[in-house]
């Protein structure tokens, strides 16, 4: 294992974590400005084809690499459980049972990004004049239970920590989800043409 000196990776860590945020923000922001714009032209979002886009674009390569690594893992005995790989083909790697291998650890950041997705098209869809609230109340129920503030009422149950880690660095998405639509209502002074 690296034993590398601690004073550079520790602010490493923090860039990489800042840099997946950034990802987060802008993912959110680009989704959003996308679904907005669906409804601006065709007075509806269709979450058939929203979904059929995400699959496409990013099913084939999730696949690709878990087949790669299946076979790897069989010739070379990389010892990666069976966990680790339902993790990451359902989503589910940013959440404690699944987080058991190295070679999955970064499917994480993709695990929120389509928890987010899964529902989000559904509520932008059926609450867009009241979404501002919706994602103003979000981000900050996030950031109480980001900073504990939350969580030091709650019971010490594992289903609390699986929340934890469900809402671990969403902000970023929300944020950029409601600088989009902010950006749409003209609240923000960027031209989303």
């Amino acid at each position: 294992p690296y034993t590398g000196n601690k004073a550079i990776r520790v602010p490493m860590t923090i860039l990489g974590l800042l840099g997946v945020q950034v990802f987060f923000v802008i993912s959110g922001f680009l989704i959003t400005t996308l679904l907005l714009k669906e409804k601006a032209s065709s007075g509806t979002i269709s979450l058939k084809d929203f979904y059929i886009r995400r699959a496409l674009r990013i099913l084939p390569v999730v696949f690709l690499y878990l087949g790669f690594l299946t076979v790897m893992n069989s010739a070379f005995h990389l010892e990666i459980p069976l966990a680790a790989f339902l993790g990451a083909t359902f989503f589910l790697a940013n959440l404690p049972p699944f987080q058991q291998s190295w070679y999955t650890a970064h499917f994480w950041s993709l695990s929120i990004e389509e928890q987010y997705y899964l529902g989000y098209p559904f509520i932008l869809k059926r609450f867009t004049s009241s979404l501002h609230y919706i994602l103003s109340s979000l981000i900050l129920i996030v950031f109480l239970i980001q900073t504990g503030v939350i969580g030091e009422y709650l019971p010490k149950w594992p289903v609390f920590e699986w929340i934890g880690q469900l809402t671990y660095q969403s902000d970023g998405v929300l944020v950029g989800s409601l600088m989009s639509l902010l950006c749409f209502r003209s609240a923000i002074p960027i031209t989303l043409a």
